[in-house]
């Protein structure tokens, strides 16, 4: 009975720590979804030719994300697939303006 007292808070912590490592530790698949939303966006307002560099770069980092997803390096994932968000928004800027810079041609001053 007395090793039962001592026994308890030890696995007390364990399953404590346990816990916590687990629920830190989890996949990106939301970010990476939302990064290929971006992605789709970005290419549907015609970055890939507008802002080539930086629709790739967000294509990389999706890529980049989706590996390290695989692996399970769930911090690296997530924060590539931030980066591609980012990237692919500023490219669908980007290229958001360039239609709108030639749909509206420069008129001279008089």
């Amino acid at each position: 009975m007395k090793n039962l007292r001592y026994l308890t808070p030890v696995l007390l912590f364990t399953f404590v720590c346990a816990l916590t490592v687990t629920s830190c530790s989890k996949p990106a698949d939301d970010l990476i979804m939302k990064a290929e939303d971006a992605l789709k966006a970005a290419a549907e307002a015609g970055a890939e030719t507008d802002s080539p560099n930086l629709y790739g770069k967000a294509y990389k980092q999706l890529q980049d994300a989706k590996m390290y997803n695989e692996q399970h390096q769930y911090k690296k994932a997530r924060s590539e697939a931030q980066a591609s968000i980012v990237n692919a928004q500023a490219a669908e800027r980007y290229a958001s303006g360039a239609v709108s810079r030639r749909a509206k041609p420069l008129q001279k001053e008089k």
